[in-house]
Order: C-alpha cells, then structure tokens, then sequence
C-alpha cells in the first residue's frame, strides 16, 4: 500500500499482539514476521482493503443502453417453450410489456 512502511516484528511480538496487527494487515498494512531477523512469514490482507474496493451505487449509469423494443411482449411462439400460452397469459404479457415501456419512458405507474 503506498505511503505505509512495511512493518518487522519478531514470533514473539506477533505471538503478543496479533489481533493489534491482523488489524493494520486489514487496512493494507504489510506485516513481515522474523525470527532471528529472517523473514519467515507475511500478513497482508486477504482482500483488498474496504477503500478500494467501494463501489458507488450508478457509477455505471449511462454504460448500458436497454433498447426500447426489450419491452415488447414475448412472442407467442417463444411462449409456448414454458407451456401453452392461454389469452390470459398473453393479455398480462402485452399488459407488463406496454407499463415497462412507459416506465422506461419517465412516466410514473399508476397505483
């Protein structure tokens, strides 16, 4: 992580206080752990830490382009696949179909 220096501690202190550096490894801090002043062992974190991994909600807005004929109702030969499309089937579908639309549109639903 830039702007934090890399952290040696000894099997003891780590043994003492790793809870203490299991939190600085958490927030991107590199710990390296010794014996005898070799490095034996590093704890960084197990993902990246929460800062980089924030994703804003709509941060993709405008990226995607859903074109309007998405919404026109399913033909009824692609409805049969999931079982005989009846009158009251394709009635909802064109009813959904003409409100996705218009809520696609800007205009509010009526409750």
């Amino acid at each position: 992580m830039v702007g934090k220096k890399t952290i040696h501690i000894n099997i003891h202190e780590a043994k003492t206080h790793l809870s203490k550096y299991l939190k600085k490894a958490e927030k991107g801090q590199r710990i390296v752990v010794c014996r005898r002043n070799v490095p034996i062992a590093v704890l960084v974190p197990a993902v990246a830490p929460v800062a980089d991994r924030a994703r804003l909600f709509g941060m993709d807005r405008g990226k995607t382009v859903i074109p309007p004929e998405f919404f026109d109702p399913m033909p009824e030969d692609f409805l049969a696949y999931f079982g005989d499309p009846t009158p009251e089937t394709m009635a909802r579908e064109r009813e959904a179909a003409e409100f996705m639309k218009r809520l696609n549109a800007g205009e509010m639903p009526e409750k």
